[in-house]
């Protein structure tokens, strides 16, 4: 987990069958960037979403899916990129489905409202960016330490 300048990166690499490395980048409040490597095959799958809130209770998602096959390789074929789509589209899907059943609305941004482990690294980083959004310190802070 890397804090940045209005959001942060984060790295996480699996070893199984098909190993892969997973990058987030989020930038508060309205883009996230997933790029999936498979270092087998040079293969790599971005996703980008955009969130457009509507009201308070209503944000559009906007998602951009990009699909290489690797170095060398032939562009991916129409049903492997329609397949990624569909892929993307079920995860958000049975995200938004997790977040309706939830009691509360929002994310509580105070650290000390829930219980943290160390598995949850990305949602502790992004609840302090939105903490530091909200607080309207959404400019953030420079590299070098001043406000930008």
């Amino acid at each position: 987990m890397v804090p940045e300048p209005g959001g942060f990166r984060s790295v996480h690499e699996t070893r199984g069958t098909v190993p892969r490395r997973a990058m987030y980048v989020y930038r508060a409040p309205f883009q996230l960037r997933l790029r999936l490597e498979f270092p087998e095959t040079g293969a790599v799958t971005t996703v980008l979403f955009l969130l457009q809130p509507e009201d308070a209770d209503s944000t559009r998602v906007h998602t951009r899916v990009l699909v290489s096959a690797g170095p060398g390789a032939p562009l991916p074929a129409p049903d492997v990129v329609a397949e990624e789509v569909a892929a993307r589209r079920r995860m958000l899907a049975e995200d938004l489905d997790l977040q309706g059943r939830l009691a509360a609305a929002g994310l509580p941004l105070q650290l000390r409202d829930e219980l943290h482990l160390p598995s949850d690294r990305p949602g502790v980083a992004l609840r302090r960016t939105l903490a530091d959004f909200a607080a309207g310190r959404g400019r953030f802070a420079r590299r070098d330490g001043a406000a930008s």
